[in-house]
């Protein structure tokens, strides 16, 4: 018969006070574990891989739990496991517990912690070290409004913290009833860390106040995937590799902080008709570096201001590698259709001084509000806008629908350097933008001295407004000459109105002009239904408030070569084709007999400002031998008219005669400079 072999034993008591010999084993009669000892150690290294907080005297009636959790940490050689509660109540923190680097948290069934904080309250649970992770934990707050400890960016947040800590994860947990008293304050709250993983937790509508997943600031390699959020929070994701606009002396992750946000649900509480509390859906704000942000598959509704945000640099033209916003649906954020307040100059999507992105394959709708549903003026709300700063950026493939605001808006508001653009190397194809606004895509300079806008091109979109919006498309500079040298192409793009033998506004397709387009090429578009196709002007359409308007400014363009081109377009059912109006001197308007015409009342509108405008038709035919552009036109005479010409500028007769000229060509540049026949007909 085998010989019994028992080990020196005893309760989960007698360990916590007891140090065994170095290499001892010793077996726990309460938790049925053994403890391994090294002679330092009191209680020794249990060998379960949980602890159970019950043994540790977790879930007693009339005593907070704070003590339990914490042994039970400290005595875990790997995290703790919460059961549970043994009288199917809820456990009870009021001071919250420290996880070590590596430990782990467990609830297998989703057992209930009541967090109940007092006074110096810093959190439920803090991380103070790398590693730890947190599995199926349901955290309900007090309800009652919170005050956290800690300074603005320190982590501060009701449920899980931490700072300077790195590969965290926070999985499959439930949070609701936390109210914070501050919009910087976080339920989740990491603060110069990186490495951040939230990954299928829920928050519940009755959080309130704060941010539901606050990475700020100074964190980078977040990755905030498959949540949903029904809270009432200010936000739902906050992310900054940065703290007030600047990068922390202290921060080794600033300028390399790429951060994945997808899958996630926010559908803020309330639905549409409450605005009185949440704000923002998701904001990345970094500093420059090579930082990427990337923003897919999301569903983001019922907030007051930016469905998605995505703020760069201050610095105009810094690096900020390439962000990717696709995939994701917007509604009714920045106030939107029926909201109960007006917040400010907000939109579905806002990007802010990026240099490299793409935004693609989104759904805006119901966003971008604005009282007045007006984009006119300085910036103001839209489905997507764009701001301060943006160079190469591809706006492709999104819908947007419905924002009262506007649509598709891009307007630099930050002045740069001579020789540097705010806008430039930017593409706009396959969208759809319709019945939002005044405007369905925009690109303008709003902001006057020192904003400037370079090449760009618009392609492939579909621009349907109703008879209450009266720009389907405007591309100008309001701002006077010298701030712009727009090089824009503007091809196979199809503008739907709303025309209705001239009842309502007098809606406009394309509009472009004021100072600053160096070339315009309209090519292959469809315009349908509409009072006026393309409108090409310096002061807009008659009728339009002066004040909100800079004076005409009726300088020379020609010298830099401000050309616009209409070719191979189709105009159907438009009562104008084209409205040339208030044209500057120096501006040449070209209308290649290339485009088709189809039932249109009049082809070309000559009613307004016409002393100021030389409308020709005729073809760019190159460069000079000093580099100006020259031109081919097809007229009646020489030009007599004050409008600057270059040597090479040639003219053909219209009206040809035997032993006539068959042309002129400009031997001397001026205004209209020396003109000499070339060509002479046999008679």
């Amino acid at each position: 018969m085998s010989i019994e072999v028992q080990r020196r034993r005893g309760s989960n008591t007698e360990h916590a006070n007891f140090t065994g010999a170095p290499g001892e084993m010793t077996y726990n009669t309460d938790t049925k574990a053994l403890h391994a000892h090294d002679g330092l150690t009191q209680y020794g290294i249990p060998q379960k891989q949980l602890v159970s907080v019950l043994d540790f005297g977790a879930g007693k009636p009339g005593v907070s739990d704070d003590a339990a959790f914490q042994t039970a940490m400290n005595m875990a050689n790997v995290g703790i496991l919460v059961p549970a509660h043994p009288r199917g109540g809820q456990y009870r923190l009021v001071g919250g517990v420290d996880v070590p680097a590596g430990k782990k948290v467990y609830s297998l069934d989703k057992a209930e912690i009541l967090v109940d904080p007092v006074a110096d309250y810093l959190g439920a649970f803090r991380c103070t070290g790398d590693g730890a992770r947190f599995y199926g934990l349901k955290l309900t707050g007090n309800g009652v409004a919170t005050a956290v400890s800690g300074s603005t960016g320190s982590g501060n947040a009701a449920a899980i913290r931490g700072d300077s800590v790195h590969n965290i994860e926070v999985v499959g947990c439930e949070f609701g009833d936390f109210v914070l008293s501050q919009i910087d304050q976080g339920v989740i709250g990491f603060y110069r860390s990186q490495g951040i993983k939230v990954h299928a937790n829920t928050f519940l509508e009755r959080n309130e106040g704060g941010t539901d997943v606050n990475l700020a600031y100074s964190v980078g390699a977040a990755m905030v995937t498959g949540n949903y959020s029904v809270s009432g929070t200010d936000k739902f994701c906050y992310i900054s590799s940065v703290g007030s606009d600047t990068i922390h002396a202290d921060s080794e992750i600033a300028d390399t902080a790429h951060h994945i946000i997808s899958g996630n649900i926010y559908l803020k509480w309330g639905g549409k008709g409450r605005a009185t509390s949440g704000r923002h859906g998701i904001v990345v704000h970094y500093n420059g570096g090579v930082s990427y942000a990337i923003i897919t598959d999301n569903i983001l509704a019922n907030g007051a201001r930016h469905g998605i945000y995505l703020r760069g640099s201050n610095v105009v033209g810094a690096a900020t590698g390439t962000d990717i916003v696709r995939g994701n649906i917007v509604r009714y954020f920045g106030g939107g259709e029926n909201q109960s307040s007006y917040w400010g100059y907000n939109s579905g999507i806002k990007i802010e001084t990026t240099n490299g992105a793409i935004i693609d394959g989104n759904r805006v709708e119901k966003s971008g509000y604005y009282p007045d549903g007006t984009l006119r003026g300085p910036v103001k709300a839209a489905g997507i806008d764009m701001v301060r700063a943006c160079r190469n950026v591809r706006v492709c493939n999104n819908h947007v629908e419905g924002c009262s605001g506007g649509g598709i808006m891009i307007a630099p508001t930050v002045s740069v350097t001579e020789g540097d653009y705010n806008v430039d190397t930017l593409a706009i194809v396959g969208n759809t933008s319709r019945n939002n606004g005044e405007v369905q895509i925009n690109v303008s300079n709003r902001s006057g001295g020192g904003v400037k806008i370079g090449r760009f091109s618009i392609e492939g979109n579909t621009v349907e407004g109703s008879q209450a919006e009266r720009f389907l498309m405007v591309i100008q500079n309001p701002n006077g000459a010298g701030n712009s040298d727009f090089v824009v192409r503007v091809a196979g793009n199809t503008f739907i109105g709303a025309y209705n033998d001239g009842a309502g506004v007098e809606q406009v397709g394309l509009a472009m002009g004021d100072a600053g387009i160096q070339l315009a090429d309209v090519f292959g578009n469809e315009f349908h239904n509409l009072w006026n196709g393309s409108a090409v002007r310096n002061i807009s359409h008659q009728g339009r408030p002066e004040a909100a308007w800079p004076a005409p400014d009726y300088t020379a363009h020609r010298d830099v070569g401000e050309i616009y081109r209409f070719r191979r377009n189709t105009f159907k059912d438009c009562y104008h084709s084209f409205a040339p109006q208030g044209t500057s001197t120096g501006q040449l308007s070209f209308i290649e007999p290339c485009n088709v015409l189809i039932n249109c009342d009049i082809p070309v509108k000559t009613e307004y400002s016409m002393a100021f405008n030389q409308l020709y038709y005729g073809t760019v035919i190159g460069k000079n031998a000093t580099g100006e552009t020259i031109i081919e036109l097809s007229m009646d005479a020489a030009p007599t008219a004050a409008q600057q010409f270059h040597v090479g500028d040639r003219v053909k007769n219209n009206a040809p005669a035997a032993g006539g000229a068959s042309g002129w060509v400009c031997t001397t540049a001026g205004t209209p400079g020396t003109w000499k026949e070339y060509g002479t007909i046999a008679a």
